[in-house]
């Protein structure tokens, strides 16, 4: 809290008279990824499995990176194990870390944070990851419903065509890793 100023300063944007404040965008990306993962479980299991797997991960890595700056910063080096882009695909969320000693977009100074605070936040939200992780492991193709409706309806499709002969199916999907989920 005693270093947010220096924050607003740098990334709060004066539109007229009004103020658009980096706390408000911040909160309003938090809506974006909760849509996002509830996008992914719609689309089918294993896509929010994928999706559980690499924030896991990405969270794992910025952990991972407090502590090294912790080692480190009493030595005067830091090294930071960095997210990268394309530690997830297209269909997963953005997120980057392009400084060694900062997160995201938004260049926050580890320095400046409660890491204390942080790491028991991230330590937490890896291990809800997990066993949300380990729960949806047990939806198999046999045990998601879904999965057997679609394969109901294209049986139906085929066994039963709207005009004589077409047995032709297509699927669209918003996300690729689904499409290769229902080819498997």
């Amino acid at each position: 809290p005693s270093r947010l100023g220096k924050y607003e300063e740098l990334y709060d944007t004066k539109v007229g008279k009004a103020t658009l404040k980096q706390v408000n965008r911040e909160k309003s990306l938090q809506r974006l990824m909760t849509i996002n993962m509830l996008k992914r479980l719609e689309s089918c299991v294993n896509s929010f499995r994928i999706t559980i797997r690499k924030v896991k991960e990405a969270n794992q890595k910025t952990y991972d990176s407090i502590e090294a700056f912790e080692r480190n910063r009493a030595l005067g080096t830091i090294e930071v194990t960095q997210i990268q882009e394309d530690d997830f695909e297209d269909d997963d969320f953005d997120i980057t870390n392009p400084d060694e000693s900062t997160l995201g977009k938004v260049k926050i100074d580890f320095a400046d944070m409660d890491l204390r605070s942080w790491k028991e936040d991230l330590r937490k939200d890896i291990e809800t990851l997990t066993a949300l992780y380990d729960l949806m492991a047990y939806v198999t193709p046999d045990k998601d419903l879904k999965l057997q409706k679609l394969i109901e309806v294209i049986e139906n499709k085929i066994e039963n065509p709207f005009n004589a002969g077409n047995k032709k199916v297509l699927i669209f999907s918003a996300f690729a890793d689904t499409t290769n989920y229902l080819y498997e």
